[in-house]
């Protein structure tokens, strides 16, 4: 059986899901703020220590970008030492009178805005281009609005903890109760770890399936639940048990399609796990939110599955049709072979007409006699 790889298309797909210059615009607000929190003694005498979490260290986001997050730890601080409102409101203090008019309380973050126009300074661009050894030129941030959420941390056992979602679980009376335990740190080391498990053409494999797992949901279940992460906690599952295989981006990328699509309608019974914590996924998203993500992957899959031995062109629109559009690319994320249109058939060939010899010349002539 040949399997439709497709592999100039898929590169194309991982190159318009990239965040290019924004990343590094990401990480200079997460400097800028830093340097704010570095200027408080409230903070750095209580042991400050701030680290970029979440998509942009694990290289897990995709275009347009999304909010920054800034795990804000206190490291001479534990949960018995220090309450969640006195942790948040000393962040809060400090986060206010440096950014004025451009903080927002969250649950248990707080939340810097910045926009087109408003974006780090450039002191900052400059540092983070010099992290990524990147030029410090950002080019259009139009359509880049974006926040850096502060979360404050302090010790919770030898991993952390960070304030419970529900503020009226703040005046507990047990530690445990007011704070949620976490190391999204360790998340990140087992992101780089498992790259490394699978790779196609010498690119790891489970980053750029992240990725595009992450287009596929936005594209077709938008602001529903489950969110991206909880997919890429379930792509992480797929990928460490050996269930996603394959030699080519189309075959890990329809393996990965069906397991989600399987694990969709078993995580009822056998939950998500955490795989730092290793306790289930918390909040779990309601049945009606799973039933309805597994039913829509159960319709991918479908698609991927026969896209593999399909010709090209029905496959390649199969594909266009599963990756769905983004801004970057004005469209659809996957570029269609040549020779193809977008409703898989191919394109016609023209072929210009030959005369006929034993018709004569096909020369226009009068009707009179020379």
């Amino acid at each position: 059986m040949t399997i439709q790889t497709l592999s100039e298309q898929f590169r194309t797909v991982q190159s318009n899901l990239e965040l290019g210059a924004r990343r590094k615009v990401a990480i200079a607000a997460h400097l800028e703020v830093r340097a704010a929190m570095k200027l408080a003694r409230t903070l750095t005498e209580r042991g400050l220590d701030d680290v970029l979490i979440g998509s942009y260290p694990r290289r897990t986001g995709i275009w347009p970008g999304k909010d920054v997050d800034v795990f804000a730890k206190l490291s001479k601080e534990s949960i018995d030492t220090i309450e969640p409102s006195v942790a948040y409101e000393l962040f809060l203090t400090v986060l206010k009178s440096a950014f004025p008019g451009r903080v927002q309380q969250q649950a248990r973050s707080i939340k810097i805005e910045y926009r087109p126009t408003l974006l780090p300074d450039l002191s900052f661009v400059r540092q983070a281009a010099e992290l990524l050894n990147e030029s410090a030129t950002i080019g259009s941030a139009d359509g880049f609005e974006f926040s850096v959420d502060v979360v404050p941390a302090v010790h919770f056992g030898n991993i952390w903890g960070i304030p419970n979602r529900s503020r009226d679980h703040w005046a507990r009376a047990t530690a445990a109760e007011r704070w949620t335990s976490t190391n999204p740190e360790k998340l990140t080391e087992l992101t780089q770890q498992l790259n490394s498990r699978i790779s196609i053409g010498g690119q790891g494999a489970y980053v750029p399936t992240v990725k595009t797992v992450r287009q596929i949901r936005r594209a077709h279940l938008g602001d529903a639940k489950p969110g991206g992460f909880y997919f890429e906690l379930m792509v992480h599952e797929g990928f460490t048990t050996g269930h996603v295989k394959g030699d080519s981006w189309a075959e890990i990328t329809a393996s990965t399609l069906r397991y989600l699509a399987d694990r969709l309608i078993t995580v009822s019974t056998t939950p998500l796990c955490d795989p730092v914590l290793e306790q289930p996924y918390n909040p779990e998203p309601s049945p009606s939110a799973l039933s309805h993500a597994a039913g829509v992957f159960a319709q991918l899959t479908q698609k991927a599955e026969a896209a593999l031995t399909a010709e090209k062109c029905p496959a390649a629109a199969a594909w266009r049709q599963i990756f769905g559009s983004n801004t970057k690319a004005n469209g659809p994320v996957f570029e269609l072979p040549s020779g193809c249109r977008a409703d898989g058939t191919p394109t016609p060939v023209f072929t210009a007409p030959r005369a006929n010899p034993a018709r004569g010349t096909d020369e226009a002539h009068g009707f009179g006699h020379d």
